[in-house]
């Protein structure tokens, strides 16, 4: 097992309508890349705006954060769990958007041939700042442009039970999540999709069934991103 970890990494953003700077700085970040990978995983793994792009560039994530002075942390993850990062930032943004967050290139090599949905984030606010619990999520993507063929979407650790999505507000949907094929081990099994139409905040509930019963549920709440600017 490799691990690899730095601090004190900053990362100044110059907005293109003026003149004021924003930071995202790096305060801790431990990645590392597994030759055996354990059958484990967070049941929310990533919410990304998940774009066409055949082949990740990993320099190239962002995140689209709100106005604020404070701590967010995110995790990376693969498909099948040889890879994990966490990284844990001070940001602070005069205005809600998409903003780029510095990521290593230790294992830059090794990444090479990701495609989209097989290496994915979860980024948020923590409860603390250990980054261990997630107080609020915000979405993230792979890559400056996003394309025309992207979608919403939140990756899950199931258990191997049959996974829903529960999206709240004026007429509530319950969808189910899809299933990823793939190898045997997972750090996430499933899929959930949310429209690029969704015209507010999503609040939104993971649901999954064991033996008819209801495991407890997950909930969540997500920005809405204009669309506008989902392409910023």
């Amino acid at each position: 097992m490799k691990q690899h970890s730095f601090k004190a990494f900053l990362l100044i953003l110059v907005a293109s309508f003026g003149a004021r700077a924003e930071s995202v700085t790096v305060l801790d970040l431990t990645e590392r890349l597994r030759d055996e990978v354990p059958v484990a995983g967070e049941v929310i793994t990533g919410a990304m705006l998940e774009t066409s792009a055949s082949v990740l560039d990993t320099d190239m994530l962002f995140a689209y954060l709100p106005k604020m002075d404070g701590l967010v942390c995110a995790k990376i993850t693969s498909f099948e769990g040889r890879y994990t990062a966490s990284i844990k930032y001070s940001v602070t943004t005069d205005r809600q958007g998409w903003y780029q967050l510095p990521t290593s290139d230790k294992h830059k090599a090794s990444l090479e041939g990701y495609a989209g949905g097989q290496l994915v984030v979860r980024v948020y606010t923590p409860s603390d700042n250990s980054c261990l619990n997630a107080v609020s999520y915000f979405w993230s993507r792979w890559g400056a442009v996003v394309s025309d063929a992207a979608a919403y979407r939140l990756y899950v650790n199931s258990g191997r039970y049959p996974t829903f999505l529960r999206a709240d507000g004026e007429k509530p949907t319950v969808t189910n999540c899809v299933p990823i094929k793939g190898t045997r081990n997972f750090a996430f099994d499933s899929m959930c999709q949310v429209s690029l139409g969704h015209a507010e905040p999503l609040n939104a509930t993971i649901l999954r069934r064991k033996r008819g019963q209801f495991l407890p549920p997950i909930s969540l709440s997500l920005p809405y991103v204009p669309s506008e600017i989902q392409k910023e």
